[in-house]
C-alpha cells in the first residue's frame, strides 16, 4: 500500500477490472464493482495473526461536515438501507475489540456508502461524499497526484475527476484514506480469517489518537470486493 495519507440484493461479486475509461460506464450500466488488487486473503489462518496495540475509539472532528453544514440533505422520503440487514449479527473478535457486521449496498458505491454510514449513519450521502472526496484530490493534486497515478494510471486531474465522479465507480483504498482524513477519523480496513469469526487488519491510516477510528470490513479477493462497516459491540 502506498503511504497516502423494491429489495435488492447485494451482489456476490464485483466485475473484475480492466481499462478504466473504457468501462467506467459499463460497470455503471450493470451496477458491479470494480475491484483495488489488495491481495488475496483467502487462505489467513490464526497463525498468521500478529498482535497489535489496541486502538480507542474517540469522539471524530467534524470539521468539514461543519464547514459544508449549508449542504442540504432531503432524507424524508429516504428509508435506511440498514432496516434490510438487521439480521446479520455476527460478531467478530480482533485484537482492537469486538465488532458486528453493518451490510452495506454494493452498487459499485460501497466505500462511499460505508463511510456515509459511518458519519451520518445512513448511505444516502455517498454522493455528496464522492463529490467531496474527489474535488479535494483535484484541489491537492501536488499531493495525491503520484498516487493516483500509482492507483489508476491517470495523470490528468480533470481525466481523474471526471471518472471518479461517476456514481457507481468503485473507488480505491486512496479514496477511502482521503475521505477518512477529511473527516478527521484514522481508518482500519480488515479481513475475516477464513472459517474463524476472526479478523486481521491489513490497512491501517493513523491520522490522530484524537480521532475516532472509521473500521470497514472487505471482503472478496484480487477479482472482487465489497466494503461493509464493522461497529464495536
Amino acid at each position: 500500500m502506498h503511504h497516502y495519507h423494491s429489495k435488492k440484493r447485494i451482489p456476490e461479486k464485483c466485475v473484475h477490472r480492466t481499462w478504466l475509461l473504457k468501462n467506467a460506464k459499463r460497470y455503471n450500466r450493470i451496477r458491479h464493482e470494480k475491484h483495488l488488487d489488495r491481495g488475496d486473503f483467502d487462505d489467513i489462518h490464526a497463525s498468521d495473526i500478529r498482535q497489535t496495540k489496541p486502538v480507542y475509539r474517540r469522539e471524530p472532528c467534524r470539521t468539514l461536515d461543519d464547514q459544508f453544514s449549508s449542504h442540504t440533505r432531503n432524507r424524508s422520503d429516504k428509508r435506511q438501507r440498514s432496516n434490510l440487514f438487521e439480521k446479520d449479527t455476527a460478531r467478530l473478535r480482533c485484537a482492537e475489540g469486538t465488532f458486528r457486521v453493518h451490510n452495506i449496498y454494493g452498487d459499485g458505491n460501497c466505500m462511499f456508502r460505508a463511510i456515509s454510514y459511518i458519519l451520518w449513519q445512513n448511505e444516502d450521502e455517498h454522493r455528496y461524499l464522492r463529490s467531496m472526496v474527489v474535488q479535494h484530490i483535484k484541489d491537492n493534486w501536488y499531493e495525491y497526484g503520484p498516487f493516483v497515478m500509482a492507483e489508476w494510471n491517470i495523470s490528468d486531474r480533470h481525466i481523474y475527476g471526471n471518472y471518479m465522479s461517476m456514481v457507481g465507480t468503485f473507488a480505491s483504498e486512496l479514496e477511502c484514506i482521503v475521505a477518512a482524513k477529511m473527516y478527521c477519523m484514522n481508518l482500519s480496513i480488515y479481513r475475516k480469517i477464513s472459517d474463524r469469526n476472526e479478523l486481521k487488519r491489513v490497512i491501517y491510516n493513523h491520522v490522530s489518537w484524537h480521532y475516532e477510528t472509521a473500521r470497514l470490513l472487505f471482503t472478496g479477493n484480487s477479482d472482487s470486493g465489497h466494503y461493509d462497516v464493522l461497529l464495536p459491540d
